[in-house]
């Protein structure tokens, strides 16, 4: 199965924003939503700058959408 990340980050004073997708493959076909947002939240600790936010959605290629949720 294939998941894809799909994420707007936006600077500290909320004034620009860019979006972003990372598809992802041979992704375990028995995770749960709650496994796909561990891994998304991993990911994106990988990206994110100091003072930024991610606001994120998980796809599956179908463009079903398995969970969304925003870094700290």
């Amino acid at each position: 199965m294939k998941i894809k990340i799909k994420y707007d980050i936006k600077d500290i004073e909320g004034l620009n924003k860019k979006s972003y997708a990372k598809t992802f493959t041979q992704v375990n076909e028995a995770a749960k939503a709650e496994d796909f947002k561990n891994f998304a939240m991993a990911y994106l600790s990988l990206v994110k700058n100091n003072g930024n936010t991610i606001k994120f959605k998980v796809y599956k290629t179908n463009e079903e959408e398995i969970t969304n949720g925003n870094t700290l």
